[in-house]
């Protein structure tokens, strides 16, 4: 899944045109804003895009505003607020042994690079400050350390695959579990070392030749056609 990297000089209607592009060609992507992620996959995934986005701008215009003594005071109170919160999160989350069991299993396996994204994402998605607003399918840290898991337990690639079926047996036709599986495999294919495993282990390109040959007979058929 493609990630659509966020920054205050992107336009709504830029985004959403990225969106567009990429389902044109056939590429599911998501975007995170103020920590929420947002598919492609999701239901009204636009109009969440376009809350979000609103939310974010507009918590810059509480802050940027002109620079008199009592907004100075409000920027620095929210800022005292924002890193209250965060504090806050993270103090409770340590005592959490649940939770990490799991970040810990995940950043065992998690690219240097990307080990601090992975932990400021998973406290904001399940810490308390957030959790409410924060969509259930976005914490899925259980799924990402048992696929590492499996990965790592087993040498026998029909054994991971049968370990992975049994999740999606498990999971059956709960959407949101499955997205959650879903956003953990991207994860796993994005973030960690154990990525062309997995990759191998999933047969991401067995339909890459068919696909290839799907297309090349539609735009000759297309083309015939238009002549």
């Amino acid at each position: 899944m493609y990630k659509i990297e966020f920054n205050e000089e992107m336009t709504l209607e830029g985004i959403l045109d990225s969106f567009d592009n990429l389902k044109e060609a056939e590429i599911d992507a998501y975007i995170e804003i103020n920590g929420i992620r947002i598919s492609s996959n999701d239901i009204n995934f636009k109009e969440r895009i376009k809350e979000e986005y609103t939310k974010y701008h507009e918590k810059d215009k509480k802050i940027i505003k002109e620079e008199q003594p009592k907004e100075f005071k409000k920027e620095i109170n929210y800022d005292v607020k924002i890193a209250g919160e965060e504090y806050y999160d993270f103090l409770s989350l340590q005592n959490n042994k649940e939770f990490l069991f799991e970040l810990g299993t995940v950043l065992e396996y998690t690219k240097d690079e990307y080990k601090n994204v992975v932990i400021t994402s998973a406290v904001y998605n399940y810490g308390p400050t957030n959790y409410k607003k924060v969509d259930e399918m976005n914490r899925y840290l259980n799924y990402e350390a048992t696929i590492l898991l499996i990965l790592d337990a087993y040498d026998n690639d029909a054994r991971r695959r049968l370990e992975i079926m049994k999740i999606i047996n498990d999971i059956g036709t709960n959407q949101t579990e499955s997205t959650k599986f879903h956003f953990a495999l991207s994860d796993v294919l994005l973030y960690t070392t154990r990525e062309e495993e997995l990759k191998k282990l999933l047969c991401l390109d067995v339909l890459d030749e068919k696909v290839e040959e799907k297309k090349h007979a539609y735009e000759k058929i297309k083309k015939d056609k238009q002549s």
